[in-house]
This record gives C-alpha cells, structure tokens and sequence, in this order.
C-alpha cells in the first residue's frame, strides 16, 4: 500500500520533522509510508500532477499557517484526479477548528488532532487492514481523530494518551549525503512547555517529556558524522532542564566537526552561570542563541502570563557577548495587550541596547487553539481571518501605527539584521533620539523615496543610507562616506567602486608597497582601501576621530569572522 505523508514546506533547506518522525514510527512496525516534499512556491499544478504520478492509496497532509492555502487548494483539486484516494490532514493549523474544516470540505476524509505517530500507524493499520483481513482495526476506535463515517456524519473520537518520546525512531535514519547535509535537520530532545504564555500553542501541551540523552546524544552523532550544515533545536525552552541542557552542550563542544551549526531556542534569564561559561567555550558560529524577550514592558508581560527577569536577561546577554563566538538572535512581539506604540518603543530600545546580531521584530499572530485567541474580541484585538491571523489593529495600537512598525521592520532587517551596515549605523544613532526613532525616520526616509515600492538594489543600499546620513547628520557626511566604503568592503569585494569611496589613484605607489608585503594569494583574494578617520575603532565616538595622514586597509576575504562573515582586516 502507498501510503503518502505529504509536506509543503516553506523553503527547499527545510524539512518536515513531523512527517519524519511519523515515518520513522511506521517504519518500526513494518509499515513503509513514503514522504513526498514540496514548497509553498511551487506551481499548484506541479504539485498535483507529482503526488498523481506516485499513485497514493492514501494521502496525509501536515498543516501549518505558512502551507494551509496551499494544502486548502490540494483538499479541492485533488479528489477530481484521484476521486477514491482519502484525504487525511494533522497539524497545528487544523487540530483546533477540525470540525469547522471537515465541513467546508467534503473530500477530507478525517483530521489527526495532537500527536501523530500512534495515530498515524494505526490509520495505516485500517488501511491496510481492507486489504488484509489479518489487521482488525477500525477508525472508530482511532484515538485522537476526527473523521467522516459510512452515512457520512462527522464522529470526533477522544484524545489521545501523550507519547514516551523514547518510544520514537530516529527521524533522520533514512537521510544521507547531499539529501541531509545541505537542509536545516529539526531536531527534538524534549516535547512539550510548562510556561502559559497567553499567545503561543505550546501553552496547551503543559506536560515536558524529555528523550533519554545517551539516544540524543546517538542520534546527534549521526547527524554529525553526516557533516550536516544547520541543526535546529525545537524544543520550546531547550535550558529549562539544566542537567539535560550542561550534557547536550557538552556533547556538542567535545564532537565538534567545525562545519555544524547549532540553534537553540533559550529562557536567557534561566541560564546558569555554569551554563554560560560553557558557552563561551565554544568554537566561534558553533552555535547561535534565540531568546524571545517579546517585550519588557511589565503589564504587557502580566497580560500575556509570561515570567521574565529582564534584569537577568541583561546580565546574561552581556556575559555571552564577552568572548563574541555566539549568535545571539533576540524577539519582539508587537501588538500584545496593553502595548502601545511608545510602550514597543521602549521595548525595541531595551533590546537593541543588547547588542544582539539579529533583532527580529515580529507581529502577533492569533493562532487558533491559543488562549489569546479565546480572549481577542475581549482584549479589543483585531486580527486577519486567515493565515498567519496576524494582528491587524488593538485597542493599545491603531492600524496605522501597525503599518508603520511593519516599515521599521523591514529597515531593521536590512539595515541592522544583515551586518552589512554595522560600522555606519553605529556612529548615525548617535545623531537621533534613541535606535527606535533611527529607524522611524528611517522609514519615513524611504517612504518618502518611494524605496518600498522601487527596492533599491543591495548594493545602491549604501548610497541610500549615505543620502538619509547626510540628511540628518551633514556635518558628519566625510565620516559616513568612509564609513559606508569600510562596510562595503567589509562584506564583498565589487568590481564596481561607489561613488562615494575615495580616488584611490594618488595612493597607488603606498598601496603597491603595502601589498608588497603579503603573499600572492592574498593579494588575489583581498582589497585595499584609504581611510583618514578610525572607521574600524570600536566605540562609535572614535570613530569620528580623523588623521591627517592616510590610513591603508586590506580586506582579506580568505580569513572571515565566523558570525558577520565580515573579511579580516589588515591595517597599515
């Protein structure tokens, strides 16, 4: 039997860890179902006309926010093609309106609600078992299912039991070479949060089970010996379990491959001072931290059930950027209750002051099933219908200002987010109020321009800053050119010179002595560049410090810092 666990993922680098470790649990009791994987980007018609050619006898799709259009359009199409294939679906995005969705859509033969190992094996087994008499099982008595019976009413059976993790194959067995080390493997030790954050799904599954470590620590080894480029941690909070949290890093740091990249999901305020010291032990891009703060506004926090130390979270921030070799990737959530637009501003300035190197500001999504969603129309917060249910306006924050984050947003993730801009961004703050009204400006800036309907190439992206510095802080437009022309170089070397790096033409003869110095190779693979002011120095104040006499530069792009893939400088 072809039995089809079908995932439309939202990139090729990703996988489907669900519908792996489904497999994997069928596959332990000899029931072989086959994985097709696709995106959200391609063609509806490539789509069908490739689970077609597979000839399923059953299909079973994985739902989430990002691929539910997707999938919706499949539950339509489909049947018209493949008219006595059953359509079964699981997933977040359809375990909490099940019944609303088994509606709308005839052709959905049933929903698998929760967990879908077990539940997945034994709808194989009713499958199978009408092809084999030696398997009994019926759908009815399927825990953790809703589905369409013989007169076709729809009959939701109980919950079902939660798994022991242990009980689970590993995911990635039947994965190798080019097919596991150029995707992001997602990688489960524990399941389950025992935090209540008003927002989020995990807030319903309160219970934490955690995989024995001599089977994770296994099961990493083999990741590893696959020389994978990107493991993803899915656990909620990966250091709450700080016996199991100390063992895993340690197993990391001590089978280190140097190619592997490590992401953990972290309560920063929870981490030890044990913890943090292991931390900074590791090989620089080894692994990278995220930390969701959300806000640091107090009856926000109150209002959303969600604890944290932010003193702590300081403290801790500052003691992993000591030796510079862990990303730190930080959240904000804008539109929970009682946050409005200065009280975000406040937050946004709490958390850039940390220095993260990548600040995500992300919007509230109200996710079916959440307990915020249960309390929306009451909280006066008004979201988008459909997927991903973002928040449209509440009564703390009006749509326009929404509209208006949205742009600070997307300045954030070009102008701060990439680390192209680094040493620019660094001195312009200082010429504005605090970071937030940077980048309000910012936005106002390119509004203006008309940048957000015409995107400025990457590289005319510099140009763009250099136009709203001079803007806002002319008397400093020498600095910034050289500022721009440091980060440039930094980052690439371009065949085409901005407008605005100097005439190198009258530094010729000491450029030509101080490559003199360095090998052949080097030479081939770097660029040199003239400065007068301390474009490098640390502190943005020096920065402005300016020589009389030339400064040279060499951008070695052989030799590049392992978190900004920044080129190493050489200075004359």
């Amino acid at each position: 039997m072809n039995f089809l666990l079908i995932a439309i993922n939202a990139k090729y680098i990703h996988t489907n860890p669900a519908l792996l470790s489904i497999r994997s649990y069928c596959s332990a009791s000899g029931y072989e179902a086959q994985i097709a994987e696709f995106t959200i980007n391609n063609p509806l018609s490539d789509i069908m006309a490739d689970i077609y050619a597979l000839k399923p006898d059953v299909m079973a799709f994985s739902c989430y926010i990002w691929n539910w259009q997707v999938v919706e359009r499949l539950t339509v199409e489909l049947p018209k093609i493949l008219p006595s294939t059953p359509i079964w679906l699981g997933g977040p995005e359809v375990s909490y309106n099940s019944e609303k969705i088994m509606k709308a859509n005839p052709a959905i033969k049933g929903i698998v609600i929760g967990e879908g190992e077990q539940t997945l094996k034994e709808i194989y087994a009713y499958y199978a078992g009408l092809q084999d008499e030696t398997v009994k099982t019926e759908l009815g008595h399927i825990k953790g299912i809703i589905f369409r019976g013989q007169t076709n009413e729809i009959v939701k059976n109980p919950p079902r039991d939660l798994l022991n993790i242990d009980d689970l194959s590993f995911s990635y067995a039947y994965l190798a070479g080019e097919d596991i080390k150029n995707r992001i493997i997602y990688y489960e030790s524990s399941r389950g949060c025992p935090f209540r954050c008003s927002y989020c799904l995990s807030a319903v599954d309160k219970t934490v089970r955690y995989k024995d470590l001599r089977k994770v620590k296994s099961e990493l080894q083999a990741i590893l010996a696959d020389g994978v480029k990107q493991v993803k941690f899915v656990d909620r909070t990966f250091n709450l379990n700080h016996e199991n949290a100390l063992a895993i890093w340690q197993f990391i740091r001590d089978n280190d491959n140097g190619v592997t990249n490590f992401h953990f999901e972290i309560a920063a305020d929870l981490l030890t001072d044990a913890e943090i010291m292991l931390l900074n032990d590791f090989r620089p891009g080894l692994i990278q931290l995220e930390i969701g703060v959300q806000t640091t506004h107090q009856a926000t926090l109150e209002s959303i059930n969600r604890k944290m130390d932010f003193d702590r979270v300081k403290k801790v921030i500052k003691a992993l950027r000591q030796k510079q070799n862990i990303h730190l990737h930080l959240d904000l959530i804008a539109g929970l209750p009682n946050e409005d637009y200065e009280t975000f501003a406040n937050s946004f300035n709490d958390v850039y002051a940390l220095g993260p190197h990548n600040l995500q500001l992300g919007f509230l999504k109200v996710l079916p099933g959440t307990p915020l969603r249960q309390e929306a129309a009451g909280l006066g917060i008004v979201y988008e219908d459909g997927p991903p249910y973002q928040v449209l306006f509440t009564k703390w924050l009006n749509y326009a200002e929404i509209r208006r984050l949205t742009r600070i947003e997307e300045m954030v993730d070009i102008f701060y987010n990439t680390n192209q801009f680094m040493n620019t961004i660094a001195v312009l703050e200082m010429a504005f109020e605090s970071p937030f009204k940077m980048y309000e400006k910012l936005a106002a800036f390119f509004t203006e321009k008309n940048y957000f309907r015409q995107a400025p190439a990457r590289v005319f992206r510099y140009q763009a800053l250099l136009d709203f510095a001079v803007k806002f802080d002319s008397q400093n437009e020498d600095c910034y050119r050289e500022l721009l022309t440091h980060d440039m170089y930094l980052r690439e070397k371009t065949k085409t010179r901005p407008d605005f790096a100097h005439d190198l033409s009258p530094y010729r003869q000491e450029i030509n002595n101080f490559y003199a110095k360095e090998e052949k190779e080097k030479i081939r693979m770097s660029t040199i560049e003239v400065f007068y002011y301390h474009i490098e120095a640390e502190s943005a104040k020096d920065k402005l410090r300016r020589d009389d006499e030339p400064r040279f530069i060499l951008y070695d792009y052989q030799n590049r810092d392992a978190l900004t893939n920044n080129a190493q400088i050489i200075k004359s």
